[in-house]
């Protein structure tokens, strides 16, 4: 799962459902919060990385990357025949399930 979250004060709020929620997953992959209405001082109270490290608290599998490009180079080095992938969030998280399905449309 690529799990992008919308909003630093929405994400500090919810920190420990959001950890909760990706318990079950094999691997949440955590991009950069996606920055949009709050103030920057918000950005001081909590990262993506805060985010990683409360799902790892959880039992959950976390990592960051900090590009979408990282992500795509990550995921497409280590999906295999019959994996899901979920990408999730408010911002151009997107551009990640576009660039798994043009790698999927490859000779790999």
């Amino acid at each position: 799962c690529a799990f992008q979250p919308h909003q630093h004060s929405r994400t500090r709020f919810l920190l420990k459902d959001f950890a909760r929620s990706f318990g079950e997953a094999d691997e949440v992959i955590v991009p950069d919060i996606y920055f949009v209405r709050d103030s920057s001082r918000e950005k001081e109270y909590i990262s993506s990385q805060d985010l990683v490290a409360q799902i790892r608290l959880h039992g959950g599998e976390a990592i960051y990357l900090k590009s979408f490009e990282e992500i795509s180079g990550h995921l497409t080095g280590t999906l295999r025949p019959g994996d899901l992938v979920v990408t999730m969030g408010a911002g151009n998280i997107w551009e990640v399930a576009d660039e798994i399905v043009r790698w999927l449309g490859t000779d790999r």
